[in-house]
């Protein structure tokens, strides 16, 4: 294996040392994609026998809402709730499992899964 030494200057080493350095990821906080006093998440799917499909999205005001998108439409909350009775296609809280593992199963062999060792 072959070094190769280069030499730089101090200004070039602190602009790399920079833009090398591992950064913070900025995470989002929970209040950006989740409502807690409607109980809905962004992006969650909603339907209604008016409506096949609408997702919930933030406006550009960070008003919640639906967006409709076979008509390319934004609605608010409340207003799609009360006129196109919109209901969530699936729960977004998900069931504690027992003892915190899956199921897991390798064919017709059910497997428990805290025997693994990893």
């Amino acid at each position: 294996m072959k070094m190769t030494i280069y030499v730089i200057s101090e200004t070039a080493y602190e602009e790399a040392a920079g833009l090398l350095k591992p950064s913070e990821s900025q995470r989002p906080k929970r209040f950006e994609y989740y409502h807690s006093s409607q109980d809905i998440a962004l992006f969650q799917k909603f339907h209604s026998s008016k409506v096949p499909k609408a997702r919930v999205i933030r406006n550009k005001d960070n008003e919640w809402g639906f967006y409709l998108a076979n008509i390319q439409k934004w609605l608010p909350f409340e207003k799609g709730i009360r006129e196109y009775q919109f209901k969530p296609v699936y729960p977004i809280h998900q069931f504690t499992l027992e003892y915190g593992y899956p199921p897991f199963s390798a064919g017709n062999v059910e497997v428990d899964r805290s025997l693994i060792l990893y």
